[in-house]
């Protein structure tokens, strides 16, 4: 478990060791939010490399010893997890989970500020990369009414994987 503060929520990497973020105090910012939960939400975190050994692990002959069973693992992982987004089994794989802890007194403001950072948070990521977010963010932001499928329809996918099968 990782309990931190506004110290060090940038440039550490502890997705090796802790599963669990426990925020001490919130940040005031989706960005930074994002920044601290990115400390154990990163390439082979320890969440995805657990998913994947409690997946296969039931599966995995004992009696070979022509390899380190990491080695296998990660092998038959490469070969039955493999997805077209190119994001699992690394990024995520079933049943990984982190969990964010918020660590407030009952009654506390802590709750509430983590749904509106989340809130935020999921604006900004949909935003993201265009050239003013700031007009976008408040035109969504004051349209509560917009479906998903809305949404969606005013946005450009730029990801790589939106254009496998595109002609």
């Amino acid at each position: 478990m990782l309990v931190t503060t506004l110290i060090g929520p940038e440039c550490l990497d502890f997705h090796p060791w802790c599963r669990a973020l426990a925020h001490w105090d919130l940040c005031s910012e989706p960005v930074a939010l994002e920044q601290r939960e990115g400390r154990i939400n990163r390439f082979a975190g320890l969440s995805v490399r657990r998913a994947i050994a409690s997946g296969l692990s039931g599966s995995m002959a004992l009696h070979e010893i022509d390899c380190s069973p990491w080695e296998r693992m990660a092998a038959r992982a490469e070969d039955e997890l493999v997805d077209d987004t190119g994001l699992s089994p690394w990024w995520v794989a079933p049943g990984a989970m982190t969990t964010n802890l918020v660590l407030s007194v009952p009654g506390g403001e802590q709750p509430g500020q983590l749904a509106r950072l989340y809130r935020e948070r999921a604006l900004y990521r949909l935003v993201l990369g265009m050239p003013d977010q700031a007009d976008l963010l408040e035109l969504i932001s004051t349209r509560e009414s917009w479906s998903p499928e809305m949404v969606e329809s005013v946005c450009l996918d730029l990801s790589a994987y939106g254009w496998i099968g595109a002609e």
